[in-house]
């Protein structure tokens, strides 16, 4: 039923089907799901991606036209696909779509590498620098995944880099240094992440971010408290950080 349904003209009944059988395995079905990779809806061909991996075999060949598809979300889950097939490939893939001249198949792989485990995939500083060099409507996007890969370096390479993107105009990008921090348990920040308190903008990450980083950082909040130039939007705030520590 669910595969029939694959052949219907209504792309919510489609999607739906997609989502159930992305969790088969041991059918071949790909003569009904190889079609939708051309659907006429980013949706539909999303979820149709990253439904392959419920099909037996390797399906790479039929992904490579979508790494150059319009839609973000088909060309993220088509790196993905690529790289995630075949665990035991995904370094060497990972860095031949890195290599690629396209700068969105590039990031794609870029955020496909930042959520592998270090065993997997460490970041080289050129990696991080070409991504940060990235202009256009894509520099708040490499920024973000930059941000993120640069929390896996040595703190005497991420520590300069986190502290510069935290003072982004741009929120998302600033967000996304604080909370890369954070998972880099980098405390060195902490007086840094403190002063984006009063950031109603950045106060919920902040927040998060110091909330995360457990007891150690108890001393930089008690000489917040104890600072009367600092701003008391910041200084209101450490009650309820300091209540949370875990």
């Amino acid at each position: 039923l669910l595969i029939s349904m694959l052949k219907s003209r209504t792309e919510r009944q489609i999607l739906y089907s997609l989502g159930l059988l992305q969790s088969a395995r041991n059918f071949d079905f790909s003569a009904e799901l190889l079609p939708l990779l051309e659907h006429p809806s980013a949706f539909v061909r999303e979820e149709a991606v990253r439904t392959l991996h419920a099909l037996p075999g390797n399906h790479e060949q039929a992904l490579e036209p979508l790494l150059r598809d319009p839609s973000d979300g088909v060309r993220n889950a088509a790196v993905e696909y690529l790289c995630m097939h075949d665990p035991a490939g995904t370094r060497e893939k990972l860095r031949e779509l890195l290599d690629r001249p396209d700068p969105d198949i590039r990031l794609a792989a870029a955020r496909c590498a930042a959520r592998q485990p270090e065993t997997v995939f460490f970041p080289s500083m050129d990696l991080i620098h070409g991504l940060l060099g990235l202009v256009g409507s894509r520099k708040a996007e490499a920024n973000e995944v930059a941000a993120q890969l640069a929390a896996r370096r040595p703190a005497v390479d991420s520590v300069p880099l986190l502290r510069r993107l935290m003072r982004d105009p741009n929120r998302r990008i600033a967000a996304s240094a604080v909370a890369a921090a954070g998972r880099a348990g980098h405390t060195q920040l902490v007086p840094d992440i403190l002063s984006l308190l009063s950031d109603p903008g950045l106060r919920p990450v902040s927040r998060k971010t110091l909330a995360a980083f457990g007891p150690k950082i108890v001393p930089f909040l008690a000489a917040a408290l104890d600072d009367g130039n600092a701003e008391a939007a910041v200084r209101l705030e450490i009650p309820w950080i300091l209540g949370r520590l875990q």
